[in-house]
């Protein structure tokens, strides 16, 4: 299983939906060699030091 973080900015919710959607395509792909678990976050990136701060805190 292959992790895979998407951040995303608050009110996102159709990149997000597309981000999952493209994930669940993949794992639903019988020739996939790997499964794709999505990990999404939302953060508001007019603050820096949350944006970072919660970037590393995910990985």
């Amino acid at each position: 299983m292959l992790l895979v973080w998407g951040i995303f900015t608050p009110g996102s919710t159709e990149l997000q939906s597309a981000f999952k959607y493209a994930i669940s395509l993949h794992n639903k792909n019988e020739s996939s060699r790997f499964q794709v678990e999505p990990i999404t976050d939302v953060i508001d990136t007019n603050d820096p030091f949350r944006f970072t701060r919660q970037t590393m805190v995910d990985i």
